[in-house]
């Protein structure tokens, strides 16, 4: 797991990495306690990435705008 983890690190961003994993960490998690197919989830002895700093962004007036005239409503 760490080894796709890190392949996977190189062409994708740490954030997709992350939800990928927590796709997979639920399946493995599913295939112990349901299906009994494995002993333990072999997700759960890796470490996840570091998860990048959240930006923080408001819409601007013309993106407002823009978003209004698509709605259909007449802002003018």
């Amino acid at each position: 797991m760490a080894a796709w983890r890190d392949e996977r690190l190189k062409t994708v961003s740490s954030s997709t990495v992350n939800r990928e994993w927590n796709f997979l960490s639920n399946a493995s998690s599913i295939v112990v306690s349901e299906w009994k197919w494995l002993h333990e989830n072999p997700v759960k002895f890796v470490k996840k990435t570091p998860s990048l700093k959240s930006r923080e962004r408001r819409i601007t007036e013309d993106e407002t705008n823009r978003l209004l005239f698509a709605l259909g409503d007449d802002y003018e």
